[in-house]
């Protein structure tokens, strides 16, 4: 940026007049010193004859819409002034429009008409807290060292990269975030991190979550944005809202892609300038928060598809996390294992600790983390119930343990290939050759047993399909070494 003692310089490039004066009457009002062009030829004369800090320009510079100037514009000072800011505008609906905007090297994208100095103030405030974000993340990828350290910090396994990341997203209050990853990957963990990184900063401040897939419509916008008394039936007293009770702090939207159109509309107002209003009030209320949404849908193709409202996509367009699942985790393993048992005040001996991270460290995982805790936590259950010590043999298994393809007959094909040559010459030997009834038995016995843990989800559910109690198979496990599934 230019000297402290000078306001940054702005270039306003708008091939409607009347919409340039405004726009930089909008610029003067925020404090930018603010300079207009027309066309491209007169923005490129102005950009050899003096420096700027920030670049705005619309993507259409004519009355043809087939001609995108303005991207020719946007390399332009890419390639000779790296240092510009560039933002664009258009009025252009189409969604191709904005994913070209940020593939060309936007760090920001307002729909037009720009309708006050606050929007136009936001979008540079957002484009210049993604660019320190993006420098960052670079001086991390330089760093490769960094994104293998792991970490159980805060009652949570994180990489150092990603602690940085929500280090960075905290830092930058206005900076909103959307983070994806598989259900139970941790997404609501990761945006308390960030809660608690800002608490250290600021204090107390609220972290108010919601399942937006639990809204449905008729009480979404009451939900979201509170109601007065007798606004509907059952409206007995007044409510602030998700909305309200975010203000000053984090609002923390899972499963953003399920917000219904009508609510996504109302929620775009409010993060356009703080205002909403209450069902069945017409005075307008405020409320200031960092937007964390998660998705397990990519937030860009469900715009593609209509599902997602385009101008929301972009007014949430800041920084995209990726939480990874937890078969590419396997190395966290050990690390989540402990923290589980630490939680639960669970005392393990080391060995049986081991047995029981290499155990973990064999599935699949399709639920991730949270399928992994609910999974041990069935372990230590059991074996209270069962006043057994706890141990690797009894840890539970489920078909969603392993790779969608290798459940039910397909985990039976798999288990047919993975018995050895020596017990099918042993069953071989039982039919054909003189040998000791009960040695026969047994070698059928742990046969069946092998094929009844591939054909179902659990271990009670075999038990009960054999028609033996629990304690009884578990002991047959343990006679004949079927501890874990294939």
């Amino acid at each position: 940026m230019t000297d402290n003692m000078n306001r940054p310089r702005l270039l306003i490039v708008e091939d409607q007049a009347n919409e340039l004066q405004t726009y930089l009457r909008f610029a003067a009002e925020i404090g930018y010193e603010p300079r207009g062009a027309l066309d491209f030829a007169s923005a490129n004369e102005m950009l050899q004859k003096m420096p700027f800090d920030i670049l705005l320009t619309d993507v259409h510079l004519s009355n043809r819409t087939d001609v995108s100037e303005g991207f020719d514009l946007l390399r332009l000072v890419r390639r000779e002034s790296p240092a510009i800011l560039p933002i664009m505008t258009s009025s252009d609906p189409r969604l191709e429009v904005y994913q070209m905007a940020l593939k060309e090297g936007a760090l920001g994208f307002i729909r037009k008409p720009l309708v006050s100095s606050e929007d136009l103030h936001i979008a540079i405030v957002n484009a210049m807290q993604l660019r320190h974000h993006r420098s960052n993340l670079m001086g991390l990828r330089d760093n490769p060292s960094t994104s293998t350290i792991r970490a159980a910090k805060d009652g949570i396994v994180l990489s150092q990269s990603l602690r940085t990341i929500a280090q960075k997203i905290a830092h930058s209050r206005k900076l909103p975030a959307v983070i994806y990853g598989e259900t139970g990957t941790g997404k609501e963990e990761f945006a308390r991190l960030i809660h608690r990184r800002r608490r250290e900063v600021e204090g107390e401040i609220p972290f108010v979550a919601v399942n937006c897939a639990n809204l449905n419509s008729s009480v979404a916008m009451s939900t979201l944005f509170g109601h007065r008394k007798g606004a509907f039936t059952g409206a007995l007293n007044n409510t602030v809202g998700y909305i309200g009770e975010a203000d000053g702090g984090i609002l923390f939207m899972d499963e953003i892609h399920t917000l219904e159109k009508d609510s996504q509309q109302r929620l775009l107002r409010t993060l356009n300038d703080g205002s909403y209003e209450p069902v069945g009030s017409t005075k307008t209320q405020y409320s200031r928060f960092q937007l964390l949404a998660a998705s397990t849908k990519d937030l860009d193709a469900a715009t593609e598809k209509g599902e997602f409202l385009l101008d929301l996509r972009m007014r949430i367009t800041g920084v995209d996390v990726l939480l990874p699942p937890l078969r590419e985790r396997k190395d966290d393993m050990d690390a989540l294992v402990r923290l589980f048992f630490a939680r639960e005040v669970v005392k393990v001996p080391e060995k049986e600790l081991q047995k029981i991270v290499d155990a973990c460290r064999q599935y699949y995982w399709q639920g991730n983390i949270r399928q992994l805790f609910g999974v041990l936590q069935a372990l230590v259950v059991m074996s209270a119930y069962d006043s057994e010590e706890l141990s690797v043999k009894n840890l539970p298994v489920f078909k969603t343990m392993y790779e969608p393809e290798r459940s039910g007959f397909e985990s039976l094909r798999i288990e047919k290939t993975r018995l050895s040559d020596s017990v099918m010459q042993e069953v071989a030997k039982g039919l054909c050759e003189d040998m000791p009834l009960d040695q026969v038995l047994e070698t059928y016995e742990k046969l069946v047993l092998k094929f009844a843990l591939a054909r179902h989800a659990s271990i009670s559910e075999t038990a009960a399909a054999l028609d033996i109690s629990r304690s009884t198979f578990a002991l047959k496990r343990q006679k004949y070494g079927l501890q874990d599934r294939p």
